[in-house]
């Protein structure tokens, strides 16, 4: 394949990866730039609000034959204070990339971590929902049962002590209050002496004659 040609198959590839970023992190054109063929450094210029989103330095590698330690070395060489990142491709195949295994699984696991805090509210309401589903079940449960075993006296105790319970709460503090009161000694009134008219022998004026039992 002539130079020319080369040059333009990895252009080509540059566009692309450079496309693919914007798109998946929501940036503008002027983020992330595919740089001119045979330029030093990256082959795909970011920006430092590209840099928060995506800190990876590229390079692009688009060819059917390809010595892929000497081409991470190059990646390696440039990357700088930034994980490399080689990114592979050739005629009739999927386009792969080539990074630092430490690299891979630390954001194998930042995505794992994001995805179970996500999970979160949703592991708790499904907790919160049957633990409610299980205790009102066994309580409906032994209340039935307890309910078939009981006798005709219990019910009715029941049902009365249902009632009382009403009631009581339907009382207002003030009566409640008055309820448990201890009553009052009421003061004791004397009760008025009876007078009764007797008439005394050998004199025609009543007289007064006072009842002791009165007392």
């Amino acid at each position: 394949m002539r130079p020319q040609s080369c040059k333009a198959k990895g252009r080509r590839l540059q566009i692309t990866i450079a496309t693919d970023i914007r798109d998946a992190f929501h940036l503008q054109p002027d983020d992330v730039v595919s740089t001119s063929m045979g330029a030093q450094g990256e082959d795909v210029r970011l920006s430092s609000a590209a840099r928060t989103r995506f800190p990876y330095s590229i390079e692009c590698k688009n060819s059917e034959r390809l010595n892929v330690w000497s081409a991470w070395n190059q990646t390696i060489r440039n990357a700088g204070a930034y994980t490399p990142l080689l990114v592979l491709h050739k005629n009739n195949s999927d386009t792969l990339c080539v990074l630092p295994w430490s690299a891979f699984l630390t954001m194998a696991h930042d995505a794992w971590e994001s995805k179970a805090v996500k999970r979160a509210p949703e592991l708790c309401t499904g907790l919160c929902t049957g633990l409610c589903t299980g205790l009102c079940t066994g309580l409906c449960t032994g209340l039935c049962r307890g309910l078939e075993t009981a006798s005709a006296s219990d019910l009715s105790s029941m049902l009365m002590a249902i009632a009382h319970r009403l009631k009581f709460d339907r009382d207002s503090p003030a009566e409640i209050g008055a309820l448990h009161a201890e009553p009052k000694e009421c003061a004791r009134i004397p009760q008025p002496a009876s007078r009764t008219a007797r008439v005394v022998r050998g004199t025609s004026h009543p007289s007064t004659h006072v009842d002791e039992g009165a007392f």
